[in-house]
């Protein structure tokens, strides 16, 4: 028998575990982002977990987003591109997310937002207008380079003519990360996220979570943060000084 309950803290560990094991899980499902993003952002979680006799069959991160106009969005999961349901099956799938519109009508919100990989042909208004760009990363260099066109391979041999270099770490690189990024973000005239965004999320996930510089000499002109996990890498964010985009550091 399916049941759907929200999260308490003995159901952490299965959590991540169950996350693990499932094909549909991205990063974004990591029970670590819980607390980042309430942290960070303020947002209030109801992270539900399905059981079927008692073992985990399901799990679908949700937050109660407050905008500050005072309107409420229920989104799978805010800042991060992905999110959604991961179910063992289609029974499972639909309990969860009959419990996700009784919890968007429960807080009164404008809509519910999954932002899943896969539809998973749940008769939801669908948004196409934006995509995921994925690269397969082959064990041999040469064949990933050989893959690229003309013009990548001419941005990345001008990057390497000019002298550019690049250095990953963690905390000790964020002052020089959030320099070009709130930089690059009052250039192009968006909201910044807090720099203790970025440091919950190094905090969180020690070792999968990084940043990576790319200097110019002393000067660093380029930096990204970089999330690892389910053999794949994802910079959620990142941002060159535009003063230097002729050096092809991205």
């Amino acid at each position: 028998m399916i049941e759907i309950i929200e999260y308490n803290e003995k159901y952490e560990k299965v959590w991540d575990d169950y996350v693990e094991k499932s094909p549909e899980a991205t990063i974004a499902h990591r029970f670590g982002f819980r607390n980042v993003i309430a942290k960070s952002l303020g947002h209030k979680p109801r992270y539900l977990l399905a059981t079927n006799d008692g073992a985990v069959a399901g799990i679908l991160p949700l937050f109660i987003v407050t905008t500050w106009w005072r309107k409420k969005y229920v989104v799978s999961i805010p800042w991060l591109d992905y999110g959604g349901i991961c179910a063992d099956d289609r029974e499972t799938v639909v309990s969860l997310l009959d419990t996700a519109k009784s919890i968007t009508k429960e807080e009164r919100a404008e809509f519910l937002e999954l932002r899943s990989v896969k539809s998973n042909d749940l008769s939801l208004e669908l948004r196409l207008d934006k995509v995921s760009f994925i690269l397969d990363l082959p064990d041999d260099p040469d064949v990933l380079w050989k893959a690229f066109d003309a013009k990548l391979r001419n941005q990345i041999r001008k990057s390497d003519k000019s002298g550019l270099t690049t250095r990953i770490g963690g905390a000790e690189y964020l002052d020089s990360f959030y320099s070009v990024f709130a930089q690059n973000m009052r250039d192009l005239g968006t909201p910044v996220w807090g720099k203790d965004m970025f440091s919950n999320v190094l905090e969180a996930f020690p070792g999968e979570a990084e940043i990576i510089l790319v200097d110019k000499g002393d000067k660093v002109i380029e930096g990204g943060l970089i999330l690892s996990g389910k053999g794949t890498q994802y910079v959620p964010s990142a941002s060159s000084l535009r003063s230097e985009i002729k050096f092809c550091p991205n």
